[in-house]
């Protein structure tokens, strides 16, 4: 049964197939129209030209926007490709050059070396004094944390141990300041970084935190996350050099390389993307690549395999050495991984402290309490078992009701976890490494000879691969070869370009002669590459040698590259002139300090970084979510072509009608306000953990909403076209769809506003709803003269609907470009067209100017549309502030 001015219009069962053959009939007039333009008799020529012109004009400028969209992610994946080859020829070089230095180093070498992470200068030993945390509960006051003191040691990998209910996440999160006292938590004590009192949130843009979710961009690919990670939170000014050589850092560092251009995705939706132990790892990179000075992890270990884990906390053990002051949660280590934390801090229930200091003095001291560990047992485990109480009789001098509450109350009369040696923050000890400098000089010496038996000679090309083939009995294929050559060259220039790391293959370094490369010039290079300070090597015969031990750099490379891409100057601050032997720069005219000093006060980048960023990442998952797009777009236009269908052939309603009107635009209302709510819903939680680093909120949102403009103008524009074609209006196609597009403005900022300030699985209900009473109640054409009277109520009517104006729009530029005439209309039409007509021109509140109720349309629907976005901003900054913490 449906209802038209008419009246009811009943359809059988019989009558189904008659409707199917009519549409298939429909959609050939429709395809018809749309390729011959033709329109009702009536329409005047001109009007009709214009109209054709305006749709082939807006579906060109649909498809542009949508091949600038599939050339974007061209670009962005050929890039992408390009760099991951890079560092597929990066690693194959270093791989070789680990090789010659494995037959001739007596000490343990990395596998991957760190070009754009570097180590900290400031470093930052974190301690905390009488931490309590307490919450209120139905069962009165429940204390989480008890009096904890002590710290954690810059330089150190630390982790957090103990039962289920100890307090260890509620632990990092007043670490980390978020949690902090409000209506129903309660925290006092103190922390200190380097032994000065300081607020947490102070040093929020250099403290990462991993949480144990993994919340990542699934959209994107794991490079554009951790790329973007590092963009976003890395100090201003950090060239473009500098964040791909962290991303590929990161990555090589995860062993995330051969699923680099991967999209994240997510298996439990879609069933494809990264495994749960891969999407983890990137989890964990996101953190990484912003390089932090303190990072927290809350689990990184949990849903990844036994090897998982202890690659990842090896790699974390190298983090710790340059400086980074890590912090982790972490269950039932095994002992090899366990051996890897140099500080423990045991938690019992309740959130009391049962230890906190070094590893490996754990169990001496809880021996000495009276505990002894069984035989074969796991340091770990067996202290698991302690702080639960579960310990055999036979290996425990203390009686086991008095377990673990003796182990606390021992712990707090005497605290011993030692204090933190300022001397050595940071820092690592030093290594003799003058027998690796001399067995890596003779090597070369002599495997220069065996292929050339000159030692003075500067070889070319096919000569220096006979060289590198005597050093590692392997024959170097030529782009290893080249590009051997070519580092070697710019080091021997004194080069300090970008290109040293990424430079084209076909790269010319004086093409007027050939490449050659010298035994001096090679050694200097392999010594710097093992992380030697070449200077101490390598001094000119008229300064004398420097004395002294030569310390490990994190790698001489990264710092001859990274002191030009940051843009670093020189400084003599004490603290710069202490570390010169540790921060060196591999150049032959002398050494100078790689400093950072955003490692405890960093400028993050600001709005224009973020905007762009967000306007990227934006585009990229436009692009890859078209399937989704198309399918939307088919019910959009389904649901016009039924409107159309039933307003000009069942209804057979006028087409000045403003019911038609409203029906149409409630309809697109609806959708276009549905659809947005996607805008700022799908990566929430991703949103607040960037917000909690720093992340501009205005440029998320308007990166975000610049975007989605472009989404639901094409909703817009397709739906009022095919409802155009098939209902076959004689308004000209610009003047009927400006309403529209209003309407769309107005619900796509009610999409954003009920996305960012209510639970999003009542969106689509409230969307429903708001467009039936905004657009259908207090737009309805026949209640317009009661509405319209004045005062109160025609101000609430005015002030929220948007129906109120869109449909007035339409419909009096309709009767004023081409008025009914009244010889060819029934009484029942010329009774509305009257009141319509009278209704909408006395209202009250309108501009002063000509066509008054178009120019107040025009403006009241672009103020409730700007409005809402206002709210959603708001929403969006404000709403679950908790979690933005």
């Amino acid at each position: 049964l449906l209802c038209s001015k008419r009246g009811p219009v009943v359809f059988d069962m019989e009558g189904i197939p008659r409707l199917v053959a009519f549409s298939i009939l429909l959609l050939h007039d429709v395809t018809a129209a749309g390729t011959s333009g033709h329109l009702p008799s009536d329409v005047d020529p001109k009007d009709a030209r214009q109209t054709k012109v305006a749709i082939i004009l807006l579906l060109c400028a649909s498809v542009l926007i949508l091949t600038a969209c599939f050339l974007f992610q061209r670009y962005t994946r050929s890039r992408d490709e390009k760099a991951a080859k890079e560092l597929e020829r990066l690693q194959e070089t270093d791989q070789f050059l680990l090789e010659i230095l494995e037959n001739c180093s007596i000490q343990r070498l990395e596998q991957s070396k760190f070009r754009g992470i570097t180590r900290k200068l400031h470093t930052a030993t974190l301690e905390f004094q009488d931490i309590r945390c307490s919450v209120k509960s139905e069962a009165g006051v429940v204390t989480v944390l008890d009096d904890l003191s002590g710290f954690f040691e810059a330089g150190h990998l630390s982790a957090i141990m103990g039962p289920s209910g100890s307090g260890k996440t509620t632990f990092i999160d007043v670490l980390t300041g978020k949690k902090k006292t409000d209506g129903k938590w309660t925290v006092s004590g103190d922390l200190l970084v380097n032994g000065t009192k300081q607020s947490i949130e102070s040093l929020k843009p250099v403290i990462g935190f991993v949480p144990q979710d993994d919340v990542v961009h699934e959209g994107l690919t794991v490079r554009e996350n951790i790329a973007f990670s590092a963009r976003k939170r890395m100090p201003s000014g950090t060239s473009n050099a500098r964040i791909r050589k962290i991303t590929d850092d990161v990555m090589q560092a995860l062993q995330l390389e051969p699923k680099q251009n991967m999209i994240v995705g997510n298996r439990v939706h879609t069933g494809e993307g990264l495994s749960g132990g891969q999407k983890k790892r990137v989890n964990v990179g996101l953190e990484l690549a912003a390089c932090p000075t303190i990072l927290f992890l809350d689990e990184p270990t949990s849903g990844l395999d036994s090897t998982a884990s202890l690659v990842l906390v090896q790699q974390l053990k190298r983090m710790a050495k340059l400086g980074m002051t890590i912090i982790m949660i972490i269950h039932q280590p095994r002992y090899s991984l366990f051996t890897l934390i140099d500080d423990v801090c045991l938690l019992g229930t309740g959130g009391k402290l049962a230890y906190i200091g070094p590893t490996l003095n754990a169990k001496p001291y809880f021996e000495k309490l009276g505990l002894e560990m069984p035989p074969n047992e796991n340091p770990a485990d067996w202290m698991m078992d302690v702080l639960c109480g579960e310990v055999d009789p036979q290996y425990s001098r203390i009686p086991k009701t008095d377990l673990p509450a003796a182990l606390f109350t021992r712990w707090k009369e005497n605290p011993n976890p030692g204090r933190p040696s300022s001397q050595n923050l940071g820092r690592r000890a030093p290594s003799n490494l003058e027998a690796d400098v001399q067995y890596i000089k003779e090597h070369i010496k002599d495997a220069w000879s065996e292929a050339v038996r000159s030692q003075t000679v500067a070889l070319e090309k096919e000569h220096f691969a006979k060289v590198l083939k005597a050093c590692t009995g392997i024959t170097p294929s030529d782009q290893v070869t080249e590009t051997i050559m070519q580092r070697v060259k710019q080091i021997d220039q004194g080069r300090h370009s970008v290109d040293y790391f990424h430079f084209s293959s076909n790269g010319n370094y004086g093409a007027d002669e050939p490449m050659t490369i010298t035994q001096r010039s090679f050694t200097r290079y392999m010594i710097g590459f093992r992380g030697i300070n070449v200077n101490d090597y390598f001094s000119s015969p008229t300064s004398p040698q420097r004395n002294g031990i030569a310390e490990e750099s994190s790698s001489a490379e990264s710092e001859e590259d990274d002191s030009q891409d940051d843009g670093e100057d020189e400084a003599s601050s004490h603290d710069e002139l202490a570390a010169q032997t540790m921060f060196t720069q591999f150049t032959r005219g002398g050494t100078r300090s790689l400093t950072d000093a955003d490692d405890l006060a960093r400028k993050q980048a600001g709005f224009c970084t973020h905007v762009r960023c967000t306007l990227h990442h934006s585009m990229l998952t436009f692009w890859r979510t078209m399937d989704m797009k198309i399918l939307f777009l088919l019910v959009i236009c389904f649901a016009a072509a039924f409107l159309a269908v039933f307003d000009r052939f069942i209804f057979q309603s006028p087409t000045w009608m403003p019911t038609t009107f409203l029906n149409a635009q409630i309809a697109l209302a609806l959708l276009v306000s549905v659809y947005s709510l996607q805008c700022f819903s799908v990566d929430q939680p991703m949103y607040w953990r960037e917000a909690s680093h720093g992340l501009n909120r205005a440029s998320h949102f308007i990166g975000r909403a610049l975007v989605n403009t472009l989404d639901w103008s094409m909703l817009t524009f397709f739906f009022v076209l095919v409802y155009y074609v098939i209902a076959k209006p004689v308004l000209t196609f610009v003047i009927y769809i400006i309403p529209f597009f209003l309407v769309s403005y107005v619900a796509s900022g009610w999409g954003y506003a009920i996305s960012c300030t209510l639970p999003i699985s009542m969106g689509a209900f409230i969307s429903a709803i708001l467009a039936f009473m905004m657009g259908g109640i207090l737009g309805l054409p026949m209640q317009m003269n009661v509405f319209l009277q004045g005062g109160i109520m025609e101000i609430i009517v005015d002030s929220i609907s948007f129906t109120r104006w869109s449909a007035a729009m339409s419909f009096l530029a309709y009767i004023k470009l081409y008025p009914p005439d009244p010889q060819f209309l029934q009484e029942t039409d010329k009774w509305q067209l009257n009141m319509f007509s009278e209704s909408y021109r006395g209202a009250r509140y309108l501009l002063g100017v000509q066509d008054d109720s178009w120019y107040t349309g025009l403006l009241v629907l672009l103020i409730q549309g700007s409005v809402l976005r206002v709210i959603a901003y708001l929403g969006l900054r404000f709403v679950n502030r908790a979690r933005q913490v």
